[in-house]
């Protein structure tokens, strides 16, 4: 009668070696991933990866979708869109500021390439004249992001276009800022190809003048000659 008593709970630990065991199993089994939603979230990833370059270049990609792309940032709205690019303003979640993200719309994966290398580039040109690189990325759809200084302030075109000339004292200022930029970037051996009105940004707090979108800028190797060009062509130099 006595020796039955062990049995009675037959799907217990018996022991406390067993007991551990038991408990570990259970542990192992509440938390082993879910491989059918994982599959399903693939997929999922896969379908938004195919669409998200057509919904960035026609302005239908919503600010809650790219939230799950760039991690660590809380977009909080568009500021403006390009041929060639996006910006929006967002939070960094870990040091609780503001910031611009600007994702680029080129569709070229060697340009892709080309555009994180000379976004680092950029982030190495230590001068206030410059909108600072925080950070450079690239999102699952192969779509490069750069995280940089928010600027309160619109462009130096839309300055002209509100003020409708500057002081000559002004001009002296702005353009005495914006070749001490140029000359930190080719001494690092960039050029930006493309300075003009709509690619300065006047800081409204400072007053400062900052240079933006090295996005078609050239990082010159000092074995070679340039081979392509690039910028506005009302802009460039007549030769």
């Amino acid at each position: 009668m006595n020796n039955a008593e062990p049995n009675r709970e037959t799907n217990g630990p018996s022991s406390p070696e067993s007991a551990r065991s038991h408990r570990s199993l259970q542990n192992r089994t509440l938390h082993a991933p879910d491989t059918a939603s994982l599959e399903v979230r693939e997929t999922i990833d896969r379908t938004q990866d195919c669409d998200l370059f057509a919904t960035l270049k026609s302005g239908t990609a919503s600010v809650e979708t790219l939230k799950l792309l760039i991690p660590g940032f809380e977009l909080l709205e568009e500021l403006g869109r390009g041929a060639f690019g996006v910006v929006y303003r967002a939070r960094d979640e870990a040091l609780d500021r503001q910031v611009a993200i600007k994702v680029s719309l080129i569709d070229d994966p060697r340009r892709r390439e080309q555009y994180i290398k000379e976004a680092r580039s950029a982030a190495k040109i230590d001068t206030q004249g410059i909108v600072t690189v925080f950070q450079v990325g690239t999102l699952p759809g192969g779509q490069p992001f750069v995280v940089q200084r928010l600027i309160d302030g619109g462009t130096l075109r839309q300055a002209l276009a509100k003020s409708g000339s500057l002081d000559v004292r002004q001009v002296c200022w702005l353009m005495s800022e914006i070749a001490m930029v140029v000359a930190k970037a080719h001494a690092l051996g960039m050029i930006h190809r493309d300075i003009k009105p709509d690619n300065i940004l006047i800081d409204e707090q400072t007053g400062i003048a900052r240079i933006t979108d090295f996005g078609i800028s050239r990082i010159i190797e000092r074995t070679t000659a340039l081979a392509s060009f690039g910028g506005t062509p009302l802009y460039m130099e007549p030769e």
